[in-house]
């Protein structure tokens, strides 16, 4: 990501720091040809702002592998709640990663994924864009996040904060299963019998055991 579509992806990020309440932190993780943790999680936001000024884009995108690596510094964070937000303009073409893999530590780790996708609106770009599509879908849902594409990057704002609104105003619900084997992916699903009601997102499931690294919601 460069240029302008780089400048509205950082003007979008400042807009959704502003959002964030005074006892959030956040992390700022980059990924072109390798992730890089920019500044670890932090409640003092103006370190964030600082570090998304000094941000250039170059490289290639290693999109799995920059997951893996917030996944990772997430257990530094403070707060019991976690999220993600992934802004990209591209699918992933580098990186020792993969998406099943990705998709299954995401479900371990019990953090919402909320993703961007900025797409071309070239026609030969059509493939591309249908397979960022799927990808992004396919991240947020193991994650109980939600994925968003746009093609114009004026847009970013408005979704960042729409996706800042989907973090802070949520319902937690909790059930206790009756015992069963370790390891073993437990889907969930979430119904409520209110005519035109939805429930977006929600997590899909769960681990038992010490595989899970948080109760589902």
């Amino acid at each position: 990501m460069r240029g302008k579509k780089l400048e509205y992806a950082k003007r979008a990020l400042g807009h959704f720091l502003d959002r964030l309440r005074p006892s959030d932190e956040a992390m700022l993780v980059t990924f072109q040809t390798k992730p890089r943790v920019v500044q670890g999680y932090t409640d003092r936001l103006d370190a964030i702002r600082r570090a998304l000024k000094k941000l250039d884009g170059n490289g290639s995108t290693a999109l799995y592998d920059a997951i893996a690596a917030a996944l990772d510094e997430s257990r530094r964070a403070q707060n019991h709640r976690k999220s993600l937000l992934l802004i990209s303009d591209g699918i992933n073409n580098y990186g020792s990663a993969r998406l099943q893999d990705t998709v299954v530590r995401l479900q371990r780790s019990g953090l919402e994924l909320f993703a961007i996708g900025l797409e071309s609106s070239l026609p030969e770009d059509m493939e591309e864009r249908a397979v960022t599509r799927a990808v992004l879908d396919q991240l947020s849902r193991a994650a109980g996040g939600e994925a968003f594409v746009v093609s114009d990057a004026h847009d970013l704002g408005r979704i960042c904060s729409t996706i800042s609104d989907r973090m802070h105003n949520q319902y937690a619900f909790a059930y206790y299963p009756p015992p069963s084997p370790e390891g073993r992916w437990h889907p969930v699903r979430v119904e409520t019998r209110v005519p035109g009601l939805r429930v977006i997102p929600s997590k899909k499931g769960y681990f038992p055991g010490p595989a899970a690294e948080v109760h589902p919601e």
